[in-house]
């Protein structure tokens, strides 16, 4: 079973309206009222290798490593660890666009195309760590030495 981890929900992060698929989900429990915080699924690399970043993504504000949360809406996130920052949940595909056109931008030539099973070792290979702020405003790549390598 999956470890279940407590996110938290914030004013700010985009949702889409209910789905008949949503309605057959099943509500996550409140941890409290005054929390605003609910259970979150983090899956493991080996149920779910959707997650691009894992590992790979922090959190500027609190300089604590982003998990993947995956909500009832099924809608992929990455979320701070630190259950008092203060940095809403991020859409995973939004974030993991950004990173592979810095990618793009850096080190690929304009032709180069890659499936999506060869983009997460590659960036592992370049990409050591990826730092959001406040917002997706402030994104700071620390890429890997490739002397080094």
């Amino acid at each position: 079973m999956d470890p279940i981890v407590p996110v938290p929900l914030q004013a700010g992060v985009r949702r889409s309206l209910p789905t008949d698929r949503d309605a057959a989900a099943a509500p996550l429990p409140a941890v409290g009222k005054d929390t605003g915080m609910v259970w979150a699924t983090s899956p493991s690399p080996e149920a779910d290798d959707r997650y691009l970043l894992r590992d790979l993504i922090w959190c500027r504000l609190c300089d604590a490593a982003m998990k993947p949360a995956l909500l009832s809406t099924r809608i992929r996130f990455y979320g701070c660890t630190n259950p008092t920052c203060p940095r809403p949940l991020i859409e995973a595909d939004l974030v993991e666009t950004l990173a592979r056109q810095a990618f793009l931008y850096r080190f690929a030539a304009p032709a180069t195309e890659s499936t999506t099973s060869d983009r997460r070792p590659v960036l592992e290979h370049v990409l050591e760590r990826m730092m959001v702020g406040a917002d997706l405003g402030e994104l700071r790549y620390q890429w890997r030495d490739a002397s080094a390598q």
